[in-house]
Order: structure tokens, then C-alpha cells, then sequence
């Protein structure tokens, strides 16, 4: 068994809001996943509750809040609601279709599926769960579908064949509209089930206290020399006072937390 002594250079990475962090391995005694945190009352807001793994109860830092970011559970919220709004953009889309060659007017909503607001996040999410990457997979084909159908029913209309247009749009309601709006209300329940963030189990001063992270990546060593002192931070983390410095990995960077100094904020 390693002495603690040679832990030193290593640390535990992981990720809060696609940002990567790295905190001194010798703190972190096990990892698990966060199931759930009892509130506690008048407690900072950096503190989400407390933690029970094996009958062991402790208070747990949730460590976006400690950098200033946005909580997970603040942000997955807002993904769910606007993917909420995204399943309404489709349904006014198609209602704008049929008014538009209703009253022989220009439609003015994107045409091209990657260019409406849902197809722009579609192109750039990436999750690290594949049920839910399969899942997210399943809207291509109609999403494609429902948005050639502008084009296809505009020509009818302009053609004259204004009923041609108005039954192809109708169709599409009950098929490609149908299909994405039953993606939709199968997916959302889907981002609360899988997203679930990490619990790194630490000891200081013989207490035991939790972190909070989105993912771990992985266990490495950082020696010395790779790491920049606080200078090198970006200057909106400079105030956070445990905050390390930044080192330098083979493939980026990553902020160091001084696990000390966080842990002594709140550990009393």
C-alpha cells in the first residue's frame, strides 16, 4: 500500500460545467455516485447537504458554486425547459406552414433543419451516456423529414395546388410532427434519470466531507513544474481562494483545487 507521502504530485481529474479541475489524491479516500443530498438549513449556498454512503453522514461541497458557476441542477433545468420550448417550436412551425399557404404568404421559419434553434443545439450536444446518445439519434430522421416538407408544400403552392399543400402538411402532423413530439416526452424524463454527478469522499483533520463534480476523468500525476501559480489564473477565479493555479497537461489545462483550503472553509 502506497504511503500518503508519495501521493503528493497525484491528483483525481474531473470535469464541473466542461471545465476540467484536478484536487490532490491524497485527500480523496473513495468516489460514488451522488444519489442524494439532505438540505440543511441556513447552510451556504456552496454546501448542497449532507451525504449518507454506508451509514456515514457528512456534509458535501457542491464545488460549481464554490467557482462561481451555475449549479447542475440549475442547469439541467434549463436544458429541460428549453427542450420543452424546442417540442412548441415544432408544433408552431408546422401551424405557421399551413397559415402561410393558407393565406398565400411568404414562411419565413427556417427551412433547413440546421438552422432552427433545435437543430443548432442538436448539432453541438454531446453526451457521455450511449442510451441517451441513441435516444437523441432517433429525432434525426424525422426532424429532416418535417423540415423538407416546407419546401415540397411551398412549390405545390405556388403552383396553384393549394389543397395538394395543405393535405401534405396535414399528413405530416400525424406522422413526422407526431413521431418528434413522442421523442421529445420520451426524452426529457430521460436527461433527470442519467445525468448524475460524483461524489469525491474526502477526509480532512480525520472528518469526513464530499465534493461535488459533473464527471471524474481520470487519476494522474502533476509534478511541479508544470504548475503555474495564481498569476496564471484567468482573472474572474483569481478571488477564489482555493483555488491552486493551473497546470499544464499533454492536452490542455486544468485548474487546481487546494484541497486543504477548501475543506477549510467549511469544515469547522
Amino acid at each position: 500500500m502506497a504511503h500518503p507521502d508519495d501521493r503528493k504530485n497525484t491528483w483525481i481529474l474531473f470535469e464541473v460545467e466542461q471545465q476540467r479541475c484536478a484536487i490532490q489524491a491524497h485527500h480523496v479516500k473513495e468516489m460514488a455516485i451522488l444519489e442524494k443530498t439532505n438540505r440543511i438549513p441556513n447552510a451556504p449556498p456552496e454546501i448542497r447537504g449532507t451525504a449518507i454512503l454506508r451509514d456515514s453522514v457528512f456534509s458535501a461541497i457542491d464545488l460549481r458554486k464554490v467557482l462561481g458557476m451555475q449549479g447542475f441542477r440549475e442547469e439541467l433545468a434549463e436544458l429541460v425547459d428549453t427542450l420543452a420550448k424546442r417540442k412548441q417550436d415544432h408544433q408552431h412551425w408546422v401551424d405557421e406552414l399551413l397559415r402561410s399557404v393558407n393565406e398565400d404568404r411568404p414562411f419565413e421559419l427556417a427551412k433547413d433543419p440546421r438552422e432552427c434553434a433545435f437543430g443548432k443545439w442538436y448539432d453541438t450536444y454531446e453526451s457521455d451516456d450511449p442510451i441517451l446518445r441513441m435516444q437523441l439519434h432517433f429525432f434525426d430522421k424525422p426532424h429532416r423529414r418535417l423540415h423538407a416538407v416546407a419546401d415540397h408544400a411551398l412549390a405545390l403552392s405556388a403552383e396553384g395546388r393549394h389543397e395538394e399543400a395543405i393535405r401534405m402538411i396535414e399528413a405530416v402532423k400525424q406522422t413526422e410532427l407526431s413521431t418528434i413530439e413522442g421523442l421529445f416526452d420520451e426524452t426529457l424524463p430521460m436527461f433527470e434519470r442519467f445525468a448524475k454527478e460524483i461524489l469525491l469522499v474526502c477526509e480532512y483533520e480525520g472528518r469526513k466531507i464530499g465534493v461535488i463534480v459533473d464527471t471524474v476523468v481520470a487519476v494522474l500525476d502533476i509534478e511541479g513544474e508544470r504548475i503555474g501559480d495564481r498569476e496564471t489564473l484567468p482573472p474572474g477565479m483569481r478571488g477564489v481562494e482555493s483555488i491552486l493555479g493551473m497546470a499544464r497537461l499533454e492536452d490542455g489545462l486544468a485548474t487546481l483545487i487546494d484541497g486543504g483550503k477548501l475543506f477549510g472553509r467549511f469544515v469547522s
